[in-house]
């Protein structure tokens, strides 16, 4: 089965470090929606074309949000009057969580615009966890195993990393969070970090993803409590007590896919070597 057929994908692009790869560059092109973050689209329509995309980018449909602290007034007012800014002036989340917010209030409005296709009830705003939450195994494309055969969406994050240690590291914790989303853990929308160097993706429960032999694959959790077993990694983790980010990190798939077997419902984050062929 094709796992990249009938999805919906959204790029999000923050205010980190843009990919150089050209291949990033033509996936975005394919987007249904690009949702900038406000620093990255005053850094983006000022950066150089080096592949000749980012007129088309720019040609597709657009928003642009955040507290609009890094984009100037008569970007503003260009903007505003093109119906494509949406301010959001909260200070107790970042542009990545107010552009998150933003591409799921756009798939609640095109599910509700699409009910013949669409296979879940428009997502709501819970961002918890349960004890219960259903296990949703991926694979390096970011898409859930379990999700319904037909239109699903995929939120990609990209130019979330480089520039700023403080903010990679926030962003990359934040998909844990946002893998709470009960669209999330339904299976109607999936979630991936995009870099010139890796893909990143949450699990929320146990699982397995497809990744190929000898990919270099890191696993991450705040959840010092949680014992997860492996198969299909070069070193086991049943014994690993993450107690600090570097405890299952740099190992290597021995398989095509990688299982991991969660002790209870919890927060993780897989990273992969980035290859064009998950794009």
């Amino acid at each position: 089965m094709d796992r990249t057929a009938n999805i919906g994908d959204i790029a999000i692009i923050g205010n980190g470090g843009f990919p150089r790869k050209k291949a990033i560059y033509g996936f975005i092109c394919k987007c249904r929606l690009v949702i900038f973050c406000d620093g990255a689209f005053s850094r983006f329509t000022a950066a150089k074309d080096t592949y000749g995309l980012k007129d088309r980018i720019l040609s597709l449909p657009c928003i642009v949000t955040g507290d609009m602290d890094s984009i100037k007034p008569e970007m503003k007012g260009f903007l505003s009057a093109k119906g494509v800014l949406k301010p959001n002036p909260d200070q107790e989340t970042n542009d990545q969580t107010k552009a998150f917010e933003t591409a799921m209030d756009w798939i609640s409005e095109d599910i509700r615009r699409r009910p013949h296709t669409a296979a879940a009830s428009a997502p709501d705003n819970a961002q918890d966890i349960p004890d219960n939450a259903p296990d949703v195994p991926n694979n390096a494309l970011g898409v859930p195993d379990n999700a319904p055969a037909s239109y699903r969406y995929r939120i990609n994050f990209i130019g979330a990393t480089g520039l700023r240690e403080d903010h990679t590291i926030g962003n990359m914790g934040l998909l844990m969070e946002y893998a709470g989303h009960k669209a999330v853990k339904d299976g109607q929308v999936s979630l991936r970090m995009i870099s010139d160097y890796c893909i990143a993706f949450p699990m929320t429960g146990s699982g397995s993803f497809e990744c190929g032999t000898g990919r270099a694959v890191s696993v991450f959790s705040p959840d010092s409590s949680l014992r997860l077993v492996s198969d299909g990694l070069q070193w086991q983790t049943e014994n690993v007590r993450f107690t600090n980010w570097w405890q299952a990190t740099l190992n290597r798939s021995s398989k095509e896919r990688v299982a991991l077997e969660f002790s209870h419902p919890s927060k993780v984050l897989v990273t992969l070597d980035f290859r064009p062929s998950d794009l």
